[in-house]
């Protein structure tokens, strides 16, 4: 708080007025002529004090920039899981930030995060991570974005020959987000929360899973004032009648909070059908996940389809290569999956070079 004293200085003019009694110019007894004494300039100066005023100048104070330590791991480790698939799950809400306060004045904010770094172990399956967050204002979640960000890793393998690798290490950065709050009330608390969610599909024979998340997490906080006036409290309570409830879908994830909705998203007066709203919007975004994967499996299908073919195993192989891998008899077998006649009666080189002719057009 600072006073600003502001005084007002007025120029004494000495000619208050002219005596009753004339006077002759030049005069020189000033009481006598009737100009002001030392005591009447006195008097004035003591009325000129006490017209004067002080202004009160308040200011919006606090860390207009601000952030938190890194974090440690978001939770403990996974179960270890073999030879089995794991259905879609959903972390608890970490604390990924400590408490910080906002300046003593409304102000609007933006926030940066770092999901730190995820660390998986994993071996002959198909393993789906994904992670949400949050931005908590005085407790309340205000916003939250889910499906933020995606980490898919294949470990499946050729199973013939059957060869079983070691488990994999894997660790990976997650990347940041970004965000924004309007509005956000003096002095309030401020707080990110983050949570994982994790799905193993296609496990093999002597398949493996286990992970960690969020190691080295990290957010930083900006505020900006709304107005150079900053002598207006304006209250804010997400409890209020006034509270706006919103839901913004998005392809395979939703965002959802209190007051302040993002553009796009719609808008709900009643908790009970926001609750509704976001159950609706995380179906279908897990809808249109299952989709998104379904069209990829197809395509690594199709990708994958020379495996299929039965000839596969003999289709780049030369004459000689296909003589010199297999007997007379398994070539024997070869030809009759080939279709060709009269080939009980072959030997080599002859039948091995007929196949290799005959793979060329089949």
């Amino acid at each position: 708080m600072m006073k600003n004293r502001l005084i007002l200085l007025l120029l004494i003019i000495p000619l208050f007025a002219y005596s009753q009694k004339p006077c002759e110019i030049p005069c020189i007894d000033f009481d006598v002529c009737g100009f002001a004494s030392d005591s009447d300039i006195e008097d004035l100066q003591d009325q000129i004090d006490d017209i004067s005023f002080s202004v009160d100048v308040e200011k919006c104070t606090g860390d207009f920039e601000n952030g938190s330590g890194r974090t440690g791991w978001w939770s403990g480790w996974t179960a270890v899981t073999q030879n089995a698939n794991v259905a879609r799950t959903e972390g608890d809400w970490a604390n990924i930030s400590a408490v910080r306060r906002s300046p003593n004045c409304i102000t609007d904010m933006t926030v940066n995060f770092d999901f730190g770094n995820h660390y998986l172990l994993t071996r002959r399956n198909r393993t789906y991570v994904w992670a949400d967050y949050r931005l908590l204002v005085n407790g309340v979640a205000v916003w939250t974005k889910t499906y933020h960000k995606y980490w898919y890793k294949d470990t499946t393998n050729d199973r013939n020959p059957d060869i079983v690798r070691s488990v994999q290490y894997n660790i990976n950065s997650f990347g940041s987000g970004h965000g924004y709050r309007l509005n956000v009330p003096a002095g309030a608390t401020i707080q990110v929360q983050a949570r994982e969610r994790f799905q193993v599909v296609a496990a093999q024979p002597f398949s493996y899973f286990r992970y960690i998340p969020g190691l080295r997490s990290e957010p930083n906080f900006s505020f900006n004032t709304r107005d150079e006036i900053t002598d207006v409290q304006v209250a804010s309570n997400v409890n209020s009648s006034d509270t706006v409830y919103w839901v913004l879908e998005e392809l395979m994830a939703s965002t959802y909070g209190v007051n302040e909705p993002f553009p796009g998203a719609k808008t709900y007066s009643s908790r009970s059908d926001y609750n509704d709203a976001i159950k609706s919007a995380e179906l279908k975004a897990e809808k249109e996940r299952i989709e998104f994967q379904d069209e990829i499996d197809k395509m690594i299908a199709e990708a994958d389809s020379p495996a299929l073919d039965e000839f596969f195993e003999i289709r780049a192989l030369t004459a000689d290569q296909i003589r010199g891998s297999y007997t007379v008899d398994e070539n024997k077998q070869w030809a009759k999956k080939l279709g060709l006649r009269n080939y009980s009666r072959l030997r080599e080189p002859e039948l091995s070079t007929m196949i290799f002719e005959a793979l060329k057009i089949k």
